[in-house]
């Protein structure tokens, strides 16, 4: 049995291997941040850019490059803060809302063909350890933020 450590350098190796790259990337066709981005604002209706650049750990001038994209793609649009006319809220068009949810449909299909391969005991297994690792990742975040800002950190199980 690998100790812990090595346990812990494994999973790195696999999660940042080049085979799980290039899945990932196939799905999103090169634009992780951009999917991201729409699952946000689908997912919440509407936001601050700044809200959506904390939570997906983007640098804001970045956040501005990827919104000025989807922007000109008609997937997002801006509209005034009627509260605060000096900030921007990000809204998920019909046509953002469309192409992310063919990203995720494809993305699923995917993840649904690796689990029948897997079988679904092991499957089953699999998303109940995941679980439980995202559980225990939030909790040691927790701890040992010292900014004590709180996170969003629930299981979707």
């Amino acid at each position: 049995m690998e100790e812990l450590p090595e346990l812990a350098q494994t999973f790195i190796n696999l999660k940042t291997g080049h085979e799980y790259r290039n899945y990932m990337r196939s799905f999103t066709q090169n634009n992780f941040n951009m999917v991201q981005i729409l699952g946000f604002v689908c997912k919440h209706k509407q936001v601050h850019p700044n809200e959506m650049s904390e939570f997906l750990s983007i640098a804001t001038s970045q956040m501005a490059v990827l919104l000025n994209h989807l922007e000109q793609q008609e997937l997002i649009e801006r509209i005034k803060d009627e509260h605060d006319h000096r900030k921007t809220i990000i809204k998920i068009t019909s046509k953002g809302r469309n192409i992310y949810k063919k990203v995720i449909d494809r993305y699923r299909l995917f993840i649904e063909e690796v689990f029948r391969e897997m079988g679904q005991k092991d499957a089953q297994k699999f998303v109940q350890l995941f679980s439980e690792f995202m559980d225990a990742g939030c909790k040691v975040f927790e701890e040992r933020n010292i900014n004590g800002n709180k996170t969003n950190c629930t299981s979707s199980t």
